[in-house]
């Protein structure tokens, strides 16, 4: 299949990036709503019943994308060490995927992604046009195995583990501050019976305790795990 979208965007500001969401991460209540135009055209191929067993649902996508923005909502770090939301005036950023998925069993399926970006104002005026805070390139590869036993109450039990890559990141407009690489080995499981209507959750994040940054560059903790239970009327 041929795939091709072209649209016209506009983005009010967050309530985060008005008001700020920390002492270190402040808002900006002057923001002008971000506004562009989004372009991508990709190929998707999948495989059908006429495919060997394994290949049957496996998929295989390609994509190329754009986005030319005008008051981009980006992020500044200041002298003081605290981050605040500016109006890049413009910027454009270029980039492609790929991304493969296959279930060669009726339990077990995997997926994995790359993404290439080319994030820069067309605005800027210092040495190095790179957007701050943002990965020129990710990856992402996921395993997931499922069960489903026969029950009356349709019991469904899922196990994941995937890992992330991103690439490093220029924190300031002149590209002197760079983030360095970052990656988290995760694993999540659920159960869930009466056609999950009730399910119960875990997930573990960065099981290898590697040091991470978030999306400002402050540190991450080191490993967490969270757990929930959902129950629907």
């Amino acid at each position: 299949a041929l795939l091709a979208n072209a649209g016209r965007y506009g983005r009010a500001p967050t309530l985060g990036e008005l008001y700020g969401i920390s002492g270190v991460v402040r808002g900006n209540d002057v923001l002008a709503a971000e506004r562009g135009w989004t372009f991508d055209l990709g190929v998707r191929s999948e495989g059908d019943k006429r495919a060997p067993a394994a290949l049957r649902g496996a998929w295989v996508d390609a994509f190329v994308f754009a986005r030319f923005a005008s008051d981009l909502v980006a992020y500044r770090r200041s002298s003081l060490g605290y981050v605040r939301p500016y109006n890049e005036g413009t910027a454009r950023v270029l980039g492609a995927e790929l991304g493969a998925g296959i279930r060669p069993l009726s339990f077990l399926s995997a997926e994995t992604a790359l993404t290439v970006t080319d994030p820069r104002s067309t605005s800027a005026t210092t040495t190095s046009t790179l957007l701050p805070y943002q990965s020129q390139v990710v990856s992402y590869t996921r395993l997931e195995v499922e069960g489903r036993p026969r029950a009356k109450i349709d019991p469904v039990a899922r196990a994941g583990v995937a890992y992330r890559i991103e690439s490093a990141r220029v924190a300031d407009q002149a590209g002197l501050v760079e983030i360095p690489a970052q990656g988290s080995l995760d694993a999540d499981g659920s159960f869930s019976v009466y056609k999950d209507r009730v399910t119960f959750r875990l997930r573990a994040v960065n099981l290898l305790g590697q040091t991470r940054f978030d999306v400002v560059g402050y540190p991450l903790p080191g490993r967490a795990f969270y757990g929930s239970l959902e129950a629907q009327l």
